[in-house]
């Protein structure tokens, strides 16, 4: 029986690309609706709509550069387009990170053109002698162009910040990575993004009428620009100590499994005389899904002792094969929302990885090839 949970609501498909929107969205447009009214709304809606748009520019680059984009998915913070792989020619990177930005600026300048020409009556312009200052007042009862200049420009400039996760981060570390190591320009580019983390916090702190933002949002900008800093390095470290490592490399071959006929109680009492606490649910040496430890003990609770596993919900997923190349079978942890990836030789399973295993596979690379070659000194 199969326990996805469905994060996120589906909106179709454009160029065959899956459209979601996290549940989250939907709660905040309804908060939006009893507090801000229609006008804001809308406003808030023309906004995630440009997102939409930037996301797209993304994927089409990528799938320019041959690489797919599985779904694209727009939260309450952004989007995200989530490619099948990250690109590893640095040139494939840049021009990936930079058509997002790019067609937010198309749409600034059209909308520029017809501000200017429809209604340039909308610019006020001070003239005491200073420099002429651009501004607008009451931006959600403006006409939509008023607000999609508005709101593309804010996207274009904000994600041009050479930090991660904004485009600009990526665009920075591509531009490196053409001259340097991928590892070594993914820190600097990390350390940049935690040096703008540190100036935003700051600023929020120092001078909050400054930026524009309250105190509150400046420092969470800059808690999430940190915090995805230090992410990307990690992520990019990882993917530099597993390059060329293979599911055999990280698996463990002592495990214990679980068959469809099993009892709960028989799971609890091997938990409680073994460190394992998720078991691949097995047949005959085939390999049937996955069985968490919170789903266990949610079973038991309600179902009692005496249920069988073949009775309950676990997560129905598929073997890798031996040969699998570890960076994909990282990956399926986070697509399946498992704890435990079986291993399979000709559907016969042979060993399971966890993530304690990869993380111990990463620290015994790390410990033993470090000092030997230098591959990952700073």
């Amino acid at each position: 029986m199969s326990n996805k949970r469905p994060w996120g609501l589906h909106f179709g498909r454009i160029f065959g690309i899956e459209i979601s929107v996290h549940w989250t969205f939907v709660l905040m447009i309804a908060y939006f609706a009893v507090s801000k009214g229609s006008s804001f709304v809308f406003f808030v809606l023309w906004g995630f709509l440009c997102v939409l748009l930037h996301e797209l520019g993304h994927a089409l680059a990528a799938k320019a550069c041959k690489i797919k984009t599985k779904r694209i998915m727009l939260l309450p913070i952004g989007g995200i387009a989530q490619l099948e792989r990250i690109p590893k020619n640095p040139w494939h990177e840049l021009i990936i990170a930079i058509a997002g930005p790019t067609v937010n600026f198309v749409i600034f300048c059209f909308c520029a053109i017809g501000i200017v020409y429809f209604q340039p009556e909308l610019f006020d312009v001070v003239k005491d002698g200073e420099k002429e200052i651009v501004s607008f007042k009451d931006i959600v009862e403006q006409p939509i162009y008023i607000q999609l200049f508005f709101l593309n420009g804010i996207l274009f400039a904000f994600n041009l910040i050479p930090a991660f996760p904004m485009d600009g981060g990526r665009i920075f570390r591509a531009i490196l990575a053409t001259f340097m190591n991928y590892l070594k320009a993914t820190r600097i580019a990390a350390r940049v993004g935690i040096g703008f983390a540190i100036a935003f916090f700051f600023i929020a702190m120092l001078f909050p009428s400054a930026s524009g933002f309250n105190t509150i949002t400046m420092s969470l900008l800059a808690v999430f620009i940190l915090l995805s800093a230090m992410a990307e390095s990690n992520l990019v470290k990882t993917r530099t100590l597993f390059e060329g490592r293979t599911a055999s490399d990280a698996m463990i071959t002592e495990f214990t499994s679980a068959s469809p006929q099993d009892p709960l109680w028989k799971l609890i009492d091997l938990m409680k005389k073994s460190l394992q606490a998720d078991f691949p649910v097995v047949k005959e040496g085939k390999v049937f899904g996955v069985l968490s430890r919170n789903q266990l003990f949610f079973s038991y609770k309600k179902h009692g002792p005496g249920v069988l596993v073949g009775d309950i919900p676990f997560i129905e997923l598929d073997g890798v094969p031996e040969d699998e190349p570890l960076e994909k079978v990282l990956e399926k942890f986070n697509s399946n929302h498992t704890p435990l990836i079986p291993v399979v030789r000709e559907d016969q399973i042979i060993g399971i990885i966890t993530a304690a295993t990869v993380d111990r596979f990463g620290a015994m690379i790390e410990a033993t090839e470090q000092g030997e070659t230098g591959k990952y000194q700073h």
